[in-house]
């Protein structure tokens, strides 16, 4: 009786992996000239980065893309409202922030809504829509104009403002509304409570 061959396939060759990315050489994050003056800004941006790239990635994180909204290096002046406004009355406001102060600068928008009412949130404020001013640039004699330019753009939106997020806000030269009504009575009670020497000052 014939036996059964038990001779094996040979075993197809076994392939190499592909490095990861962030075994590859990496390239230092391109800095503008202001920040590049200061070696050691520079040595720091570049040290933090490559930390930040030690993972594995698709893409290396220390090489920004020409258009990167928020360049490494850079300074930033900031300010936002949320807002309800339908499209027919929203994009004639928006036309009015067109003239930027630098060639990096931008409005950030983005569409937050349907608003979920949910209890004891942080964002007690809210709006369908969040739209962001912001001034980017590097040399520190653009503070001042930058820092008007979005506290002045963001005030042409104030007629359809229902308040604004507190994180890229800017309560010093713009106040608006951050808490809702009830928010607001609960942290006064809180400080009442907690703070009644008033330690830590109050700034909404």
């Amino acid at each position: 009786m014939a036996r059964a061959s038990t001779k094996r396939s040979a075993k197809a060759p076994k392939q190499q992996s592909k490095p990861l990315c962030s075994n590859l050489p990496r390239v230092a994050p391109p800095l503008s000239a202001i920040v590049m003056a200061n070696p050691l800004r520079a040595n720091a941006i570049i040290s933090t980065k490559s930390k930040w790239a030690n993972v594995d990635v698709v893409l290396p994180l220390d090489v920004e893309a020409a258009d990167e909204s928020m360049p490494t290096g850079a300074r930033y002046a900031v300010d936002n409202i949320w807002t309800n406004a339908p499209a027919a009355e929203l994009i004639p406001h928006m036309r009015k922030l067109l003239d930027f102060p630098t060639p990096q600068s931008h409005v950030f928008v983005q569409v937050w809504g349907p608003v979920q009412k949910l209890p004891d949130m942080a964002y007690s404020v809210q709006g369908d829509i969040y739209i962001a001013c912001n001034a980017v640039y590097y040399d520190p004699a653009d503070d001042a104009r930058c820092a008007t330019w979005v506290v002045e753009a963001t005030k042409r939106l104030d007629r359809i403002s229902v308040g604004a997020q507190m994180n890229d806000e800017n309560t010093e030269h713009h106040m608006v509304r951050y808490l809702s009504p009830d928010a607001s009575r609960r942290l006064e009670a809180m400080r009442n409570k907690y703070d009644p020497e008033r330690r830590f000052p109050g700034f909404l």
